[in-house]
């Protein structure tokens, strides 16, 4: 899973400004459900709520941070998955 550093540093390449909030509020289930925390918080409509919450003047591009976020979680995940599945093969 990329670290807070890797979606901050995305954010100010892609967008222009980091959004630590965003990333902090979408990960905080991994504290008790592991590597399956994306299964919580990682859709558009958990975006679109946080995004008005925690920056009510910026929303559309914490959206979009929330929404990279959750692209590179799952593009990291299907390839450890694809890794794993040619290690048992």
């Amino acid at each position: 899973m990329p670290s807070r550093k890797e979606h901050l540093a995305l954010d100010k390449l892609l967008i222009g400004k980091t959004y630590e909030r965003i990333h902090e509020t979408k990960d905080k289930p991994s504290k008790w459900m592991g590597s399956r925390h994306r299964k919580a918080l990682h859709d558009p409509v958990s975006n679109l709520l946080v995004a008005l919450i925690e920056y009510p003047h910026d929303p559309t591009r914490a959206f979009l941070s929330g929404q990279i976020h959750d692209l590179v979680d799952f593009a990291i995940s299907k390839a450890k998955g694809r890794r794993r599945k040619k290690s048992r093969l």
